[in-house]
């Protein structure tokens, strides 16, 4: 039997509130069934006003998992992450003794709570959805397990520091065989980008412009509009670090206005601090690049994007620090620094506790 994660002890919302047995926005969805769920066993043929006699009850479950995941990813989507966790628990709750697979609801629940900074429980259950579809050869359900698997293999070496990214290549390049099996230029567009940015901090710039291009064409073939926002993004980066500002504008504000125009948080945030950057450096027009930051900033807060809160806030301290003003670039930098060693990202965690030392040097001197 699968393990409840519901309870007096389940928290969200980084450990603030207490997480409700059900949530209340399912109770519409949940009540009706119930004089049918307490009237009928498990797998039996469910006779009532309510459920027509030639559906089963496991039919009405697997219909429930459908519509979990769909409002889910749409909450996921809008930046409502503490709505669509506590969904996701609920829905697991439901379901945990049934014969329905949950490999999907513990996927999109795994991708939400690493990126909340709960790395260990996400990393459970996305070892499990690989295990779980590990047989299944050509499956974009098993090619998802693996990528979001990736993505928490990524994150323990970039920002935890105790592993190397061998891990994560791996399984990303699993995941981008199956994608470009089942011919889904969508996801295959997602997976070379992750590649790319795993080549780019290795230093290998080349090998990841290769495939930073090669995901911008796929996901324009595919028609995916937030599939070019990630290479979109990485390509403007390389530009910057040239020192090629206009070209590095341009693209960045090309992947924030595809990110508005859908209202996609997650990349919103990002492309708010890259564009702030880029129009600081350019003209020197601090106003509009701190505006970009405390928008980006309040959205993270509101999804509890970790990794998200600590680029909006070290942005910030950055150009408090350009202008003179040191004890607000402090505190923007501790806020990060608290923030990274919450999550237990130590690496990312002592590099900032080294920003903020030499900050404290310049303020002395």
């Amino acid at each position: 039997m699968r393990r409840s994660y519901l309870g007096s002890d389940s928290l969200v919302d980084g450990g603030k509130r207490p997480c409700p047995a059900v949530a209340p926005f399912l109770l519409a969805a949940i009540l009706p069934l119930a004089p049918v769920l307490e009237s009928v066993g498990e797998g039996e043929d469910v006779a009532s006003p309510l459920i027509p006699a030639r559906h089963t009850l496991a039919d009405e479950e697997a219909a429930f998992a459908r519509s979990t995941l769909e409002l889910a990813r749409a909450l996921q989507m809008q930046g409502r992450w503490d709505r669509a966790v506590v969904l996701l628990r609920s829905g697991r709750a439901i379901l945990d003794a049934s014969t329905t697979p949950t490999v999907e609801v513990d996927i999109v629940l795994g991708d939400l709570l690493w990126k909340r900074g709960e790395l260990t429980e996400a990393e459970g259950l996305l070892r499990r959805a690989v295990a779980e579809t590990s047989e299944i050869e050509s499956s974009l359900v098993a090619s998802d397990a693996l990528y979001h698997l990736g993505e928490v293999a990524y994150v323990k070496a970039l920002a935890v520091g105790e592993t190397g990214f061998d891990e994560a290549i791996d399984l990303h390049r699993r995941a981008l065989e199956m994608r470009n099996s089942q011919q889904a230029l969508a996801e295959v567009s997602l997976s070379l980008s992750r590649l790319g940015t795993i080549e780019e901090l290795l230093g290998r710039t080349e090998e990841a412009l290769d495939l930073f291009r090669r995901a911008l064409d796929t996901s324009q073939r595919s028609g995916d509009e937030r599939g070019s926002i990630r290479p979109l993004t990485h390509i403007a980066g390389h530009h910057e670090t040239l020192g090629e500002l206009d070209e590095a504008f341009e693209l960045y504000q090309r992947a924030l206005e595809i990110s508005r125009r859908l209202g996609d948080w997650e990349s919103l945030v990002f492309g708010l601090c890259n564009v702030g950057e880029v129009v600081w450096r350019r003209s020197g027009d601090h106003g509009t690049a701190a505006s970009h930051f405390e928008e980006a900033l309040a959205a993270s807060e509101e999804m509890g994007f970790v990794l998200a809160i600590l680029r909006a806030s070290m942005a910030s301290g950055e150009l408090y620090a350009s202008r003179g003003e040191m004890d607000r670039a402090q505190a923007a930098f501790r806020r990060a620094e608290a923030e990274a060693a919450a999550a237990g990202y130590e690496r990312l965690a002592e590099g900032i506790r080294g920003r903020i030392r030499r900050l404290e040097t310049d303020g002395a001197q």
